[in-house]
């Protein structure tokens, strides 16, 4: 895999661009796009620390590839890539939100808003055959009208188009801990099953 970085500039002068995405070396046969909110700074924290002491004991070098390895929305999509008969090398990884912001403060709308931007300009290259997007802020943003009259949370396990693409709405990847016996088996037998049309 490798960071597919398309954002040359910072949207302000309080992030750091860490990522664009990760796409695998098999995408171009699957197809599958994965859009995440953003970075998980506690791991970004963990990159920068094996940097100062020379400890890149994992040979990764990109510090979003090493972040999402790191966390635990990483464990858990390789959790589900594996139920559904794929790795990490078949699907690309993104995120809505491409930067970092110290201290993990909210970005504002108007850099949620170029994001969401960098976003669609990444289905227009990629040509994804499916999405599954995890989450109340990539859905907000991928689907401003929708999410005008619908929760987040009554739009879960529906499917909508994003740029003619068809696209999964699902709980962010940590929310699959709560799930439990059947509700966990049915929640990822409709993902194989929407991944597989």
């Amino acid at each position: 895999m490798y960071s597919d970085k398309i954002c040359q500039s910072f949207c302000s002068d309080r992030v750091s661009c860490y990522n664009s995405g990760i796409k695998g070396k098999y995408y171009d046969e699957h197809r599958i796009m994965f859009v995440l909110h953003r970075s998980d700074s506690r791991a970004i924290k963990e990159y920068e620390h094996a940097i100062n002491s020379l400890d890149l004991h994992a040979g990764i070098e990109d510090p979003y590839v090493y972040a999402l390895r790191k966390s635990d929305t990483g464990r858990l999509l390789r959790w589900l890539t594996s139920y559904c008969g794929m790795t990490e090398d078949d699907v690309y990884i993104t995120n809505l939100f491409k930067c970092l912001i110290p201290e993990d403060k909210e970005p504002r709308m108007d850099e949620y808003k170029a994001c969401a931007g960098l976003l669609r300009d990444q289905v227009l290259e990629h040509k994804p055959r499916k999405i599954l997007v995890f989450g109340g802020k990539p859905f907000h943003y991928m689907f401003p009208e929708i999410s005008k009259t619908n929760t987040f949370e009554s739009m879960i396990s529906h499917e909508e188009l994003y740029m003619d693409t068809p696209s999964l709405i699902l709980n962010h990847p940590r929310r699959l801990h709560g799930l439990k016996g059947l509700e966990r088996q049915e929640y990822f037998v409709k993902i194989r099953n929407f991944l597989k049309k």
